[in-house]
């Protein structure tokens, strides 16, 4: 007839659940590893499919029934939501950017010269400071490379240290 097995130890059942318990560790450490820069999009979408149904029946019921119509509705309109705030701080950003420009070029223009002394920079005499406080990296034109800074970038013209 059939042929009955050994029972098994119990150190080999807890080898056995050691190992899986170990593997689904390290799996499921890798799964987050590689889906962690989408786990902010995914909450997103999940907070959306939670809310947007409720919206989306009522919207069905003033339209008739029709709910193509209403899908595309809600779809305009939180396209609309999103698109508009990054729109916003695309502007901001720009608009931030041209001034950092405008006024670097007002400095050189009434420096007279073409070389432009970093640290005159708004910002960039506080981040010269930090590099040199928190780094003890001191400017001598390599922006900051010191002697690992190849022979063609050191003291490269227009660039001069404080």
């Amino acid at each position: 007839m059939g042929e009955r097995s050994l029972p098994r130890a119990p150190t080999d059942v807890f080898y056995a659940r050691m190992v899986a318990s170990l593997t689904t560790f390290v799996l499921g450490y890798l799964l987050y590893w590689v889906l962690q820069p989408f786990l902010g999009p995914i909450i997103r979408a999940m907070f959306l499919a939670f809310l947007l149904p409720p919206l989306h029946r009522s919207v069905v019921h003033r339209l008739n029934g029709r709910k193509s119509i209403s899908a595309i509705l809600l779809t305009v309109a939180t396209l609309a939501l999103l698109i508009g705030p990054i729109a916003d701080l695309y502007a901001a950003f720009n608009s931030h950017a041209e001034g950092s420009v405008d006024g670097a070029q007002n400095l050189l223009a009434r420096n007279g010269s073409n070389s432009l002394q970093l640290t005159q920079v708004p910002g960039l005499n506080f981040a010269a400071q930090w590099r040199d406080r928190d780094f003890s990296v001191r400017g001598s034109g390599d922006v900051g490379l010191g002697d690992r800074a190849p022979a063609h970038c050191r003291n490269s013209p227009g660039i001069e240290s404080a």
